[in-house]
């Protein structure tokens, strides 16, 4: 039963990852450099100017707020990431072109 309860808060703790997995099976999410999602997918499809978007990045311990969104385009899905300065925010995905400027 312990073993059961320990293997389902791994899961849990693995799904609750706000973020993208790269091809090599790395993470990138909120608090991270945005050359990291460079160095796996190239430059950005588009860029635009959003609504505003805040996020609290935990192990920064601060909330950030952004206009500033890069989007990819990558198997009729659209990426996004907003971004403040070099660093990540939120990640996000929509298969919508009319969501990519709302804040998500």
């Amino acid at each position: 039963m312990k073993k059961f309860i320990g293997l389902m808060m791994i899961l849990l703790a693995d799904m609750s990852f706000a973020g993208f997995r790269m091809d090599d099976g790395s993470r990138v999410g909120a608090g991270d450099n945005i050359n990291l999602i460079y160095a796996h997918w190239g430059r950005e499809t588009m860029r635009v100017s959003s609504k505003k978007t805040c996020n609290r990045i935990i192990k920064l311990k601060r909330e950030y707020c952004s206009t500033r969104r890069l989007i990819w385009q990558k198997d009729g899905r659209y990426m996004m990431v907003q971004i403040k300065g070099q660093m990540i925010i939120k990640t996000g995905w929509t298969r919508s072109q009319r969501e990519l400027k709302t804040v998500f």
